[in-house]
């Protein structure tokens, strides 16, 4: 019924509802007497529904929605069944979710109502009804917020109610520990949604009661499970209280709990209190409601609190004790979180309270003339603000330095350990403490003079019974620093840290404004009229985003944040907001200083006393100086005392470990005492090494270049050395590995002063099971020492006299009589016949270090050496193969004489036989020596090294390649030919690199060899290698590795290869560095070859105008582009110099679109002011300034480097103006270098690393190498978690995932920084006028690196380039010398664009360019100009080219006469008739081309001299009558033989040549293959003989290949079979030849293969599909798809026809790539159905029928016809034809 009457009533919703609203009192009326629970049930299901309609319609809500609230709140006491009588969870939750929903339409409508008393007591009720559980229970918390923020003004007694049924329900509900329900479960869960749900009522309430009881819950537990989200919640409430009144009354309810006037809260609660609350409060408060609460307070707590006397015996004795902590504490929070006007100084109204009671004080004392408990307290007649100041640090330095206490607490429990005593122990320690953090907050808030610090904090007088430390730090307490950690220490991120770092950072921050304020004045712009013109719109069109400005440079980021945190609190320093604004200032300590919660920085003392070196340091109070300041020779003698308690010593050491900086200036004192605490530490502590001693060590370490220790310190380091070594082996190999690194690094600083422990190495290296792997620690060890020339076995020099031996005083460094060195050497070799290759491999890197060092000791090594040879050889006679390559090229590392004839034969002849790793072993052994063995060259080709350079394993090829270039100078010049053809420039860029640097070898040998053979004759061997080494050097131009492309670069520039003169240059451009590999970059490393020689230029970097427009200001624009911002740079200037790292404010730090330009410039005029008024004042520094290698500043005083005083002159990089090379910028997948590969088989690298020779200057050189080690060294400063067992279940599985993951986000990175990267090579300056102080360098650079990314600009610039020179040669050089060097030019302009392939848009039209503003002087073949610009689709250059000859021939002919009046028989004449004929016919062409008949008509009807067929066929194929113009060319072709007679009228053989273009280009259009295939193959042609004329390869090989294929896909099965020459020579290009040496034949078939795959991919992809060979089909047209997206991207936009013919190929390209998409996913279906007619299966329907629907769903319905006008007669034939193919290709019988 229920169901029926909720569908009618949402059927009718709106008619209900308006009949409902109509009709007043319809529910009360209605209701009627409930007197059954389903009855009951019915009516609030109804009335349920009722509100759901109200309250999803806006309208109805608004106009009945109280009306049906109240209506149903005057009957609730009807519903009384569900909660009252009712058991069923059901109903109760059915009158919880009425209630819900009439406050969500009208919340407040209950407050005023006479039914709020029934309704209320229900929810009270509910609430602690124990028959519910708290799952039901969280849903009525959802109306808490509602019943918690009822004033009480209006129900008196709500408040204590509900007061009253929390605490119930807390108690009944709640665990007694928040712990005790594991995480995880369902009570977890509803626990903590409950809690939740609670501390969202409170944030929404603001509700007081609600506090309390959170307050409550806090106390009552040492460590609450959700402590942080309630400390949290609370913060936000206290911030969201709209009113001083109710946060003082907060700050009041505190105060009464922690000191004691709170009967609810006892002892432990008022710790807890004090402990988690008060400080969040505080910080959370306004600053006036905290001036106020001191105001109110202050008094009391200082004089009432501080001046009672502790008396053991009273019962008191524990509440008086929390009092005095809670006033220490409340004080020093007070000092932590005012500002020092507040509490110190005439300005402190917090100090004239004080002063005011004391003065009052005073005079009652006078009055009655009675001694007042402050009588000590002494006061001027002045307020001066100091009183309280003083007062405080006088009680607080009493109190924590006095240890009576604690020794009268032994005498009245001696020798027990009670809980009592324990307690009473704690709150002692605990006062202490908080004095002492007391009297740090009071000197880091008001004082500056370091002599306060040292007597306040540091100094304490024992004669006097004063002690600091000791009573601080719990001496018995015992720390543990566990190397593996069950989880990782969270970040120091309390509110303590928080507030006093920010404390620390605005005092600083302020001083520093302050000094600025006072030194510098205002200064306005001059020309305060610019304020309304354009000018000041100019930073208008940018889009200064904060990305685009602002330099995210990550090291700086974590420095500066805590300080641009500051900016808005500093600005409005006395603004009413809380000390700690949550969002904003909760990074802002673990930011400043990093530290881990672990057990010692807990300590309460540990935070502020790092805050207080601290702000010593950035505020100026500690003196740089040579002697130890005084508060740190305190310290100093007090970590040097013997006596002291070692937990002292790991607090104060902890100190320093914090502060590290602030002590590295006086490393030479505090070395001694840091060691001997190591060694301390490692006597009384069983664990061995921890990661305090770690942290130490690494500390210490850092101070190597201040200072290392000294002579008298040997024993004490010898001491650590051992212990070290002792202890560093761990069941981890992480923590183990990380132990020898930190002992590595340890031994390489302090190497002066260490001594090999060879008793425990040997111990290490001892184990004679060859099957056990313990040893390798010990041969690591041993590695470390030989790195640094340690020797591993030491001995004390013997006692002279009387003196005793020289010991270390450990009972390890003292040998056995019987251990002696040649012991010792037996016992590592004894290592080299353990089982696995990690141990022998280290055993024999080790020995080969062991030779070397004692080598250079000038030790005898003969013993050592036979007992390793004897070895290797039993090696090799064991056939141990493996065993004996490692240990060879682990021992020869170090000591490669050990490699001579003998084992490099052994080595060659192995080689073959090798592979993997033990291959390159094997070859990386053979490199340091090879060049001392005869005949190697002939041993690696027999062993196969020719092989290795063709492998795909880079790693490999690497590795021979390195070792081929050892062998260049000694071998012949067929042998360097040899390894020419076989090197491929792909693979990594190591392997590249290598490359790289072999041709440049060969290059310089091959010109020299011609050099010195110049009179002789040069074999054409001798050319081809030229030729190919050339070819080579200018693809590796165009790497997209920068290194190898600049490297390469910079080599061809050199004077020895390229002619400095821009004659020769011009010349070596087209002719020495064209190829037609590179034609797509030719214009791009031409034009940086021509600006080049620029840069030499002396004005190069000077300015373009002396002079500024006016005198103004200019200031470093500060302009950024990171690649990894996703900004708008459209409007970004895009050429600042990246390598240029300018120091600017932080005032220029924000974002300058919400600045003004004039304000901008005030700004900075103010800035610059204040920076010149401290350079005056300072001293001016007497060294020279410093070299850097980049553009600099005009006002900059450095000195430009230019490029010939570089070191590296190879890697220098003109356009960054450094020799630093980004490896980031190269876009190229990672190096073999640069990817992690372990170099050696010990557990660590014990190789030092090199310094990195890239530096942007020599200047940051020593700075950047530094900050490198500092890196290095505080990375050993690592933690690690424990392995529990199930860490290393998936180990390799994640980290091969995590691999992938990496490689493919790094693919990721370098698509994005390809599409994003912005290079910025200048600096931009603002001022109040345009900067026009510009080099020429600023234009030059830009323009070039523009040219090097756009085609278009590239082949502007050369041909302006390449024709300025011609304009400045032809004023310098004879008239000889010009017109040699243009015929020069002219002839190799007609090369290049005859051998041209590809025929690349941008370097025709460049070279067409030069032609036509030389069109006088250079005029090529008009033959060559049409073929290039029909296949670039650049016809209007070609005919506008033509044309110029064509006119500027008529101008010579009608200077010189007409040629009628010549004679026939002139040679002349002959010559220039057929010149006049082909430029007009290939004229003709072009306009043919772009389908302009009119104009071809034109051309051949006032054309004299030819045949009247080719008139009358142009005719018909103008009128696109195809049939009757390829008849007409057949004719006449038929009449018009090349006979022997005629075969010399040059005219006729043009016109054959046109006719042969023309009729074959009718065929096509009539899809005539077979006349086509007629007269292409006569007399014998064939494929190879097309392939051996260039003019047949061009114009006639496009022709065969598409009639052949036509015929081989569609003709008759006679046909097919004819076309077995074409099936022949795609079969012999498509195999690959195993050969390494590429014979001629080789060679050809490879130089066709690129060829045809180049220019005919299609085709290939058809022909394969054809063979159904799907792979290979499937691989060209890919390569198809890239060949078209290549070519599009090269047209331009203006050539419309070649568009429009280039786009046809899309739907072929789409279709073809469709159906072998198709095949490739129903291959088993095609499998199936194949297998069913060989089986003869015919019955098989059901797979058939599959088949088709797949094949007409996926291929036939997706088909559609070409565009009946747009589609040209070939496409239609493309598409129809490989249909046919496809259906031909499908499984047969279908």
């Amino acid at each position: 019924m229920t169901t029926w009457s909720t569908y009618l009533l949402t059927l009718f919703k709106h008619q209900i509802t308006n009949w409902l609203g109509t009709t007043p009192d319809f529910i009360i009326n209605n209701v009627g007497e409930i007197h059954s629970i389903e009855q009951c049930r019915s009516t609030v299901a109804f009335l349920s529904t009722v509100l759901d309609l109200c309250s999803r319609e806006k309208d109805i809500r608004q106009e009945y929605g109280r009306q049906f609230v109240d209506g149903i709140y005057t009957c609730w006491k009807q519903f009384s069944f569900l909660y009252h009588q009712s058991n069923s969870l059901d109903d109760k939750l059915l009158i919880v979710t009425l209630l819900t929903k009439t406050f969500i339409i009208d919340s407040q409508l209950l407050l005023n109502h006479r039914e709020f008393h029934q309704i209320s007591q229900m929810y009270l009720n509910l609430l602690i009804d124990k028959q519910l559980n708290l799952t039901f229970k969280i849903r009525l918390l959802d109306l808490l917020t509602f019943f918690a923020s009822i004033n009480s003004d209006q129900h008196p007694n709500w408040s204590n109610d509900l007061s009253r049924t929390l605490r119930t329900f807390t108690a009944d509900c709640f665990p007694l520990k928040s712990t005790e329900f594991p995480v995880g479960t369902q009570e977890y869960h509803d626990y903590q949604a409950a809690i939740r749900k609670i501390l969202s009522a409170l944030e929404l309430s603001s509700s007081f009661l609600l506090f309390e009881l959170l307050i409550w819950m806090l106390c009552c537990e040492q460590h609450h499970q959700f402590e942080e989200e309630i400390l949290s919640s609370i913060n936000r409430f206290v911030s969201q209280l709209n009113s001083a009144q109710k946060q003082n009354q907060l700050l009041d309810y505190m105060f009464t709990i922690i000191f004691g006037k709170n009967p609810l809260f006892r002892i432990e609660h008022r710790l807890n209190a004090l402990e988690k609350l008060i400080l969040k409060i505080l910080t959370s408060v306004r600053k006036s409601t905290l001036i106020e609460f001191y105001k109110k307070y202050i008094c009391s707590l200082v004089i009432d609190e501080l001046e009672v006397k502790l008396d053991f015996h009273s019962q008191l004795f524990i509440s008086i004790l929390i009092n005095k902590i809670c006033t220490y504490r409340l004080i020093d929070y007070m000092y932590t979180i005012l500002n020092k006007d507040d509490v110190f100084g005439v300005h402190s109204s917090i100090g004239r309270i004080f002063y005011d009671y004391l003065k009052k004080q005073e005079e009652a004392r006078k009055i009655l003339n009675v001694d007042m408990p402050v009588n000590t307290i002494k006061i001027g007649e002045q307020f001066d603000g100091k009183e309280l100041t003083k007062y405080v640090i006088t009680k607080a330095r009493a109190q924590f330095v006095d240890s009576k206490l604690m020794k009268t607490l032994e005498l009245m429990y001696p020798g027990t350990n009670s809980s009592e005593k324990q307690m009473k122990s704690h709150l002692l320690r605990s006062l202490a403490i908080s004095s002492f953090n007391c009297l740090i907050s009071l000197l880091i808030c008001t004082q500056t003079e370091a002599k306060l610090y040292k007597a306040f904090i540091f100094d304490a007088n024992s004669t006097k019974d004063e002690y600091i430390f000791e009573n601080l730090i719990d001496i018995e307490h015992k720390y543990t620093f566990p190397l593996e950690l069950e989880r990782y220490y969270k970040k120091d991120k309390r509110t303590l840290l928080n507030i006093l770092c920010k404390k620390i950072l605005s005092n600083s921050k302020a001083d520093s404004s302050t000094q600025q304020r006072v030194l510098s004045t205002p200064k306005y712009l001059s020309s305060q009229y610019l304020f309304g013109s354009s000018l000041s719109d100019e930073l208008a069109v940018f889009d200064f985003t904060s990305a685009a400005v602002v330099d995210f440079n990550n090291k700086s980021l974590s420095a500066n944040s805590s300080c641009s945190t500051m900016n808005i609190s500093l600005e409005k320093k006395d603004s009413d907001v809380p000390a700690l604004i949550e969002g904003s200032d909760d990074e802002i300590g673990s930011e400043f200083i990093d530290m881990e919660m672990d057990e010692l920085n807990l300590h309460p003392c540990m935070v502020p006393m790092v805050c207080l070196l601290k702000h010593m340091e950035t505020s100026g109070i500690i003196s740089q100086s040579t002697d130890m300041p005084a508060w740190m020779i305190c310290l100093y003698k007090k970590f040097s005392d013997p006596l002291l308690a070692f937990n002292i010593k790991l607090f104060i050491m902890r100190l320093i470990i914090h502060t590290h900086s602030i002590f590295k200036p006086y490393a030479r004192y505090w070395l001694t005492p840091i060691i001997q605490m190591c060694n301390q530490m490692f006597e009384n502590s069983s664990e061995g090494l921890n990661t305090f001693i770690i942290d130490t060590i690494v500390i210490i370490l850092s101070w190597h270049t201040q200072a290392i220790p000294s002579e008298l310190d040997s024993n004490s380091v010898q001491r650590l050395v051992e212990y070290l070594f002792a202890n560093c082996s761990h069941r981890n190999t992480i923590v183990m590995k990380s132990n020898l690194d930190l002992i590595k690094k340890l031994v390489e600083c302090w190497k002066e002063r260490i001594r090999a422990p060879t008793l425990i190495l040997y111990k290490l290296i001892f184990e004679p099971d060859p099957k056990s792997k313990q040893n390798a620690i010990g041969l690591s060890l041993i590695g470390i020492l030989l790195a640094n020339e340690i020797l591993p076995y030491y001995t004390p020099p013997a006692p002279s006299g009387n003196l005793p031996p020289v010991t270390t005083g450990s009972i390890l460094s003292n040998l056995p009589n019987d251990l002696t060195e040649d012991k010792f050497h037996d016992t590592i070799l004894k290592n080299l016949k353990n089982i696995y290759r990690n141990i022998y491999a280290a055993a024999a890197e080790v020995i080969g270090m062991l030779l070397n060092v004692k080598k250079l000791h000038n030790e005898s090594t003969q013993r050592l050496f036979d007992q390793l040879n004897s070895i290797l050889k039993w090696f090799h006679n064991q056939n141990l193969t493996d065993t004996y390559v490692s240990c060879i090229y682990s021992v020869q590392k170090h000591y490669p004489q050990i490699v001579d004839k003998s084992i490099m034969n052994k080595l060659v002849f192995s080689l073959k036989k090798m592979y993997g790793d033990l291959k390159i072993e094997c070859l990386e052994s053979l490199i340091p020596n090879i060049a001392e063995f005869e005949s190697a060259y002939l041993e690696l080709r027999a062993a196969g090294i020719l092989d290795i350079l063709i492998h795909k394993d880079f790693g490999i090829r690497c590795v021979a390649l390195r070792l081929l270039f050892k062998l260049l100078s000694k071998l012949t010049h067929e042998q360097l030919y040899e390894i020419a053809q076989i090197l491929s420039i792909d693979g990594p860029n190591e392997c590249l690199i290598w490359t790289l640097e072999i041709y440049k070898w060969m290059y310089d040998y091959i010109t020299n060899y011609f050099s010195q053979n110049f009179k002789t004759t040069i074999e054409s061997v001798s050319e081809k290698f030229y030729h190919h080494v050339r070819e080579q050097l200018l693809q590796l131009l165009a790497c997209k590795n920068e290194y190898i492309r600049v490297n390469c670069r910079n080599f061809w520039c050199d004077a020895k290869r390229l002619s400095l003169t821009s004659q020769n240059r011009l010349l070596a451009l087209v002719d020495q560095f064209y190829s037609i590999k590179t034609e797509n970059e030719y214009l791009n490393y031409c034009t940086n070859i021509l600006l080049e020689r620029a840069t030499h230029n002396p004005d190069y970097q000077q300015l373009i105008f002396e002079n500024p427009l006016d005198k103004c200001l200019f200031q470093e624009f500060p302009l950024a582009c990171n690649w990894r911002q996703r900004h708008h740079t459209y409007m970004t200037p895009l050429f600042t110099l990246q390598s240029q790292q300018t120091n600017v404010d932080s005032t220029t730090n924000i974002n300058l679109m919400t600045l003004n330009p004039v304000q901008f410039m005030q700004t900075i005029s103010e800035q610059t002011n204040t920076q010149s008024t401290e350079q005056q004042q300072q001293p001016q520094p007497t060294s020279s300034t410093p070299m850097i290698l980049q553009t600099q500043e005009i006002s900059g005083k450095q000195q430009f480097v230019p490029t010939q005083m570089l070191e590296n002159t190879m890697n220098y990089n003109w356009l960054k103006q450094t020799n630093t090379l980004d490896a980031t910028n190269t876009f190229a997948l990672p190096t073999l270098a640069s990817q992690t590969k372990k170099t050696t088989s010990l557990i660590v690298d014990v190789e030092k690393k090199k310094p990195m020779t890239n530096i942007n200057s020599i200047q940051t050189q020593q700075i950047n190498a530094e900050e490198d080690i500092d890196d290095d060294i505080f990375r050993l400063k690592r933690r690690f978690l424990k392995d529990s067992g199930q860490l290393n279940a998936a180990y390799f599985a994640r980290r091969q995932n995590e691999k992938k993951q990496n490689e493919k986000q790094l693919l990721s990175e370098v698509k994005l920084k390809q599409e994003n990267q912005v290079e910025k090579y200048r600096t931009y300056r603002i001022g109040e006028l345009p900067d026009i102080q510009i080099r020429s360098s600023d234009i030059l650079i830009p323009l070039q690196a523009l040219a090097q990314c756009d085609n278009q600009i590239a082949r502007l610039l050369y041909a302006s380039l390449f024709t300025s020179v011609l304009d400045s040669l032809e004023e310098k050089l004879s008239s000889d010398e010009y017109q040699n060097l243009i015929r020069t030019i002219q002839h190799r302009f007609d090369v290049m664009l005859s051998q041209s392939e590809i025929f690349y848009p941008s370097f025709v039209a460049a070279l067409l360019d030069i032609v036509l503003s030389k069109r006088e002087q250079i005029q090529i073949s008009a033959q060559f100009i049409s073929a290039s610009t029909i296949a670039s689709h650049l016809e209007s250059v070609g005919i506008l080219t033509i044309e110029y000859f064509i006119r500027f021939t008529e101008t010579n002919q009608q200077i010189n006469g007409p040629l009628k009046k010549k004679l026939k028989s002139d040679p002349d004449l002959s010559q220039q008739m057929y010149k006049k004929v082909d430029q007009w016919l290939e004229l003709a062409k072009c306009y043919r081309s772009l389908a302009n008949y009119d104009d071809v008509r034109g051309i051949f009807s006032q054309l004299s001299g030819l045949k009247p067929l080719t008139l009358r066929a142009i005719e018909e194929e103008s009128h696109s009558d195809f049939l009757l113009a390829l008849n007409t060319y057949i004719t006449a072709l038929e009449q018009n033989p090349l006979a022997d007679e005629t075969h010399n009228d040059p005219i006729l053989e043009l016109e054959q040549e046109f006719w042969t273009q023309s009729m074959l280009n009718c065929c096509n259009q009539l899809n005539n293959w077979t006349i086509m295939s007629k007269h292409i193959f006569i007399d014998n042609t064939t494929f190879d003989s097309l392939w051996s004329n260039a003019h047949q390869l061009n114009y006639l090989m496009p022709f065969a290949i598409r009639s052949k294929m036509k015929l081989l896909i569609s003709g008759n099965e006679k046909e097919q079979s004819e076309q077995n020459d074409l099936c022949q020579f795609f079969n012999n290009l498509s195999s690959t030849s195993n050969q390494t040496s590429l014979t001629g034949n080789a060679e050809t078939t490879f130089v066709k293969r690129t060829y045809i795959e180049k220019q005919y991919p299609f085709e290939l992809a058809t022909f394969f599909l054809y063979q159904k060979d799907f792979d290979r089909a499937k691989y060209y047209i890919q390569y198809a798809k890239e060949q078209f997206l290549h070519r599009w991207s090269t047209l331009s936009r203006l050539s419309e026809y070649g568009r429009k013919l280039t786009v046809q190929f899309i739907q072929p390209y789409y279709e073809l790539e469709q159906f072998i998409r198709f095949v490739e996913d129903n291959l088993p279906l095609i499998k199936t159905l194949e297998n069913r007619y060989l089986t003869n299966n015919k019955g098989d329907e059901q797979t058939r029928e599959i088949f088709f629907e797949k094949f007409q769903r996926n291929l036939l319905d997706q088909w559609q016809l070409p565009d009946v006008i747009r589609s040209s007669i070939q496409t239609w034939d493309d598409i129809v034809t490989n249909r046919a193919l496809f259906l031909d290709v499908r499984p047969s019988n279908l």
